[in-house]
């Protein structure tokens, strides 16, 4: 029978071979270091040397930080499952008008009236004669300079249609059975244990 070392049998060993592990912030190192050990226990290691499988560990997790990273930020989203259409929009309308309107009107008049009364006791003929001149200008002029700035903003939301919500609901549930803790647990074991049972 051929003897074999697990990760957990290592871990016994030198408990510092995971110090240069590194996970997302807000993820808890040691629970995913607890469960590597647990769910690897039975299976042989490709590094039985610690000093090599700890800087193997800190080589490989910082190679896949960023993804695990990603992974984990877009777990932590908060979103309504049942919608898929939220969008925000600002507006900003700034207008100007300058006017400028000049009338200018003149009205002359020039005329006469003759008055002329006759009578039938002599003949004589009583007569005034009234002359109107008169001139009448009228000048205005109006400058205005008017500006208007308004904001307003919306938000819009809500099921769209394309999509049913019974559907939008099963796919939150099936996004809700990945944990990143258990994918980075699944990558330590394909990178560092012979999977032969």
């Amino acid at each position: 029978m051929k003897a074999w070392l697990s990760i957990l049998g290592l871990y016994n060993y030198d408990n510092s071979i995971f110090n240069l592990f590194v996970v997302p912030d807000g993820m808890d190192k040691e629970l995913i270091i607890n469960n590597i050990l647990l769910e690897c226990a039975e299976m042989e290691i490709i590094y039985p040397e610690p000093d090599i499988m700890k800087n193997a560990i800190g080589l490989w997790s910082n190679k896949q930080l960023e993804s695990w990273e990603r992974m984990y930020k877009a777990m932590q989203l908060e979103y309504d499952p049942i919608y898929n259409y939220d969008r925000f929009e600002e507006w900003l309308d700034s207008n100007t008008a300058t006017t400028h309107s000049n009338t200018n009107s003149n009205l002359n008049r020039k005329g006469s009236t003759k008055h002329q009364v006759n009578a039938f006791n002599s003949g004589i003929t009583d007569s005034n004669i009234d002359s109107i001149d008169n001139t009448d200008t009228d000048n205005t002029n109006t400058n205005s300079n008017n500006s208007a700035i308004g904001a307003h903003s919306g938000h819009l939301y809500g099921n769209i249609g394309v999509t049913t919500s019974q559907q939008m609901l099963q796919s939150e549930i099936d996004i809700s059975k990945f944990i990143v803790a258990d994918y980075i647990i699944d990558q330590f074991k394909e990178r560092f244990c012979l999977l032969v049972y």
